[in-house]
């Protein structure tokens, strides 16, 4: 505990600390950037005019700019630029003079305006003497009839421009996140298994954020410092009661889980350096652009990281949930998925705002959310790598996360990962035989957020379930287990309710998705069982057969391996690795077929040679939940019914993927020498590949 607390010091202190960036320049020393834009030299563009604040110009030919000629020394500034539009513009590119290098010898500065109202991106302006500069306006339209507004501001360096200061909000969130569910375990669960809060923690920091988005909407915008205030009370309260009633206890919890908490921080702070290192002043430019195609290999680009930062600015600004979606702007409406991932952004935004207003709205503070949220995936697969291996269990995880389909899902932030977290929670809490009904019902609330946070996760349920049903049966009776199966049902159906109702009674229907993914988006006015009925009525055996049986030929995926063997002979390194990166990311076979191997090239060694294998824990219990985790994307696979590829794993429950894969990999690291080299090899392979395009 001492550790962590001088490593939280030491972040404080690096980004805390007086800055001369944070220093703000007198405005009578600043240039006039009306006066320069009055005299700048355009390029395609016609002459500037001013109107107020706004500069207004037309594009008349490609390639256009303006040169703004500069003698000034600039000093902890940076240079905002916001379009009246945002769709004039795709890109905005800044080149510097600066320090006698020339313009064209300069490296330029380039930012991307996203749609959606992102029409503001600012540039960075490194302290030095400016003899230039020259602003670039890409993928602009040729119209000499429509005008081109702008404005310009130079804007004084502040905290969160600091270089440490991604790391150290990341670090503030994980432990936000984190913490609650270890205090609450110290107050009231001290006797129970210490590493029961890894099963709770997704749990409990969902329903903190959800509080904390209900309280902030019972205070009202008039009394907005009250909720951190209160937040700080209550958490320092809190911490005083168990430091000075349960230390013994907190002490033995922070031994029994220091090294997941550990591997959970780095992953945090991990990710949050990968996402944002490449993007100049992250909590100003950074949005859902930077990371959709940029941050996944080109795999896959859509809004889908943006709907929930949407949602929650809707709650948190109290504006109708449908307002972002008019117009057909984003494809889907708001109803098409759950309101969980929304509300716990506007329960963090309604904390954060009354600090720092950018903070507070900034996309990269919600990508930071999204990133301590999936990263509370390695809790329940740590405790289950607890009960099964002995070794290996580090190993297991980061071959998790150096894959591409591990490694996006940690910060792309449709929350898949965090929906994961919940579900396996849930499951893992009800694994052991003689768990009581507390726990059952604990469980069905974990599943019912899990299905909350993100609709896939409930296609990870019935298997899993159904497997737990008879291991439960065989121990305590088919009545217990059956009372025991409805108490988690129960109570799964209850957390879906209250969003179910309201979206019925004001949006409508919240079946689409699932009508799109299971019977090729049949619909009828009676509802969704009618729809079904409809689907099998129109939809002959032969051909729903013939489609499913084409699904599973797919999902083996051997054109995909044929094209990375092709590849590979012609020695196109680059594009093997990315390519292998976009199918790691997008295909299921593509992501299991290394360790797969690996696997049975062990089985076959162990057999060849009359080599035992010594796991720890229950063999059965193992071979339990990987059968029933790989059953559940093989039902996944052969149900699907639509346009929907169902082999792809953001297809699928992600959460029993990345269980199924570290239990592999964690197999994998305890097998025989020659197998365990070649696990060491794979995964140093991977994380070149991984980074070259990182």
């Amino acid at each position: 505990m001492t550790r962590l607390l001088r490593l939280v010091a030491l972040i404080a202190v690096m980004g805390w600390a007086p800055s001369p960036q944070a220093a703000s320049p007198d405005p009578a020393e600043l240039p006039n950037l009306a006066t320069l834009f009055a005299s700048a030299q355009p390029h395609n563009l016609q002459a500037p005019v001013r109107q107020g604040d706004w500069i207004i110009t037309r594009v008349t030919g490609p390639d256009p700019w303006l040169l703004l000629p500069l003698d000034h020394k600039l000093r902890d500034l940076k240079l905002r630029v916001e379009l009246r539009d945002f769709r004039q513009s795709k890109y905005l590119r800044l080149y510097r003079a600066r320090n006698g290098i020339s313009l064209d010898r300069g490296t330029p500065e380039q930012h991307h305006l996203a749609d959606h109202g992102n029409n503001i991106v600012t540039f960075t302006l490194p302290n030095g003497h400016y003899q230039a500069l020259r602003l670039d306006f890409e993928g602009v339209r040729i119209d000499r009839n429509t005008d081109l507004a702008f404005r310009v501001q130079l804007v004084p360096r502040g905290l969160l421009d600091n270089g440490t200061m991604p790391y150290l909000a990341a670090f503030g969130m994980a432990l936000l996140i984190l913490v609650p569910a270890i205090l609450l375990q110290a107050l009231f669960w001290s006797r129970a298994d210490p590493r029961l809060s890894l099963l709770i923690g997704p749990g409990v920091s969902l329903l903190l954020l959800l509080a904390l988005y209900l309280a902030g909407y019972t205070v009202g915008e008039n009394s907005r410092w009250a909720l951190p205030a209160g937040m700080a009370l209550a958490m320092t309260a809190v911490l005083v009661l168990v430091w000075r009633r349960k230390r013994v206890q907190l002490r033995s919890l922070w031994r029994a889980q220091r090294r997941v908490v550990g591997l959970y921080l780095l992953l945090c702070l991990g990710a949050t350096a990968l996402v944002s290192h490449d993007t100049p002043l992250p909590f100003d430019n950074l949005d859902f652009k930077s990371i959709s195609g940029p941050k996944t290999f080109d795999a896959f680009r859509a809004h889908d990281n943006l709907f929930q930062y949407l949602n929650g600015n809707a709650l948190a600004t109290r504006i109708p949930i449908t307002a972002p979606y008019a117009g057909g702007r984003l494809v889907y409406v708001a109803q098409d998925r759950g309101i969980l991932a929304g509300a716990a952004w506007a329960g963090l935004r309604l904390l954060l705002e009354p600090m720092s207003s950018r903070l507070g709205t900034s996309f990269f503070s919600y990508t930071l959310l999204a990133i301590c949220l999936n990263a509370l995936l390695v809790l329940p697969l740590w405790f289950l790598l607890n009960r099964h291996f002995r070794r290996g269990r580090g190993l297991a995880l980061l071959a998790l996360v150096l894959t591409a389909c591990g490694l996006v899902n940690f910060w792309f932030a449709w929350f898949k990962f965090a929906a994961g977290a919940l579900l396996l929670g849930g499951l893992l809490l009800v694994l052991e035989r003689q768990a009581g009904t507390a726990r059952w019902l604990g469980a069905g609330l974990l599943c019912g957020l899990a299905a909350g946070l993100h609709q896939s996760a409930a296609l990870g349920i019935p298997v899993l379930l159904l497997w737990l049903g008879w291991r439960h049966a065989r121990a305590a009776g088919f009545g217990r287990a059956l009372w025991q199966l409805l108490l988690l049902t129960g109570v799964f159906a209850l957390t879906q309710l209250p969003w179910k109702l309201y979206a019925a009674l004001y949006l409508g229907p919240t079946d689409r998705m699932l009508r799109s993914f299971l019977i090729a988006g049949h619909s009828h006015p009676d509802g969704l069982l009618a729809a079904i009925w409809h689907f099998w009525a129109t939809t002959p055996l032969a051909e729903q057969f013939a489609e499913r049986a084409g699904n599973l030929w797919a999902s083996l995926r051997l054109a995909e391996l044929a094209e990375l063997a092709k590849l590979a002979l012609a020695a196109d390194l680059g594009g093997l690795a990315l390519r292998w990166n976009q199918l790691e990311f997008g295909r299921l076979a593509i992501l299991f077929y290394p360790l797969t191997g690996l696997w049975l090239l062990d089985q076959w060694l162990r057999r060849r040679h009359q080599l035992p294998l010594r796991l720890e824990g229950d063999a059965e219990e193992r071979q339990g939940l990987a059968a029933a985790g790989a059953l559940t994307l093989l039902a996944v696979i052969l149900v699907a019914f639509g346009r929907y590829l169902p082999d792809v794993p953001y297809h699928q429950p992600l959460g029993v993927i990345a269980m199924l894969y570290v239990l592999l990999a964690a197999r994998v690291a305890n097998g025989v020498p020659l197998v365990r080299k070649l696990f060491f090899a794979w995964l140093a392979l991977a994380a070149l590949r991984l980074g070259l395009f990182l």
